[in-house]
């Protein structure tokens, strides 16, 4: 399952997403594609990646 939230910089401008991609996104992309699956949370700041964290347990009752 993925998902995906998407939330624009604070003046209500989205990023442009043609534009070269800076070294934390690469890095991001990076990380997303050696994972084979799995669920991780990614922070966002200013329209920038910042963290992600990679979700270890999940316990069902």
């Amino acid at each position: 399952m993925v998902q995906i939230a998407l939330t624009n910089k604070p003046d209500g401008v989205a990023p442009d997403p043609g534009g070269p991609y800076t070294e934390q996104e690469q890095k991001l992309i990076r990380i997303l594609r050696k994972l084979d699956y799995g669920e991780v949370r990614i922070m966002i700041k200013d329209g920038a990646p910042v963290r992600i964290e990679e979700i270890k347990k999940s316990i069902k009752l």
